[in-house]
């Protein structure tokens, strides 16, 4: 661990970026395949497509071992915890 890595992103990521009245991503091509850059309009519908396309590139390899049971990938603290359960016993969530 001598040298620093160019990215943390992964080989695969998809790059997104905006000009203010599109929204760009640039989906990575498999060689000899090149990378094919697709345009959204900045709105709330180019905003969902693109978050479409993160979830359709998605790769979960981030975790290989046994995920704990109660584990909900939320860290809350004791005060959160405490709200949470008030609001269970009164119904108000389930």
């Amino acid at each position: 661990m001598t040298t620093q890595a160019p990215s943390a992103a992964p080989p695969h990521h998809l790059k997104v970026w905006s000009d203010g009245k599109r929204i760009y991503c640039e989906i990575p091509g498999i060689p000899p395949k090149h990378a094919y850059i697709t345009t959204f309009n900045y709105d709330s519908r180019g905003v969902d497509l693109t978050l479409s396309l993160l979830g359709l590139h998605r790769v979960d390899y981030d975790y290989e071992g046994r995920i704990p049971e109660g584990y909900t990938g939320r860290s809350q603290t004791p005060q959160q915890t405490q709200a949470e359960a008030i609001l269970r016993r009164m119904g108000i969530l389930k």
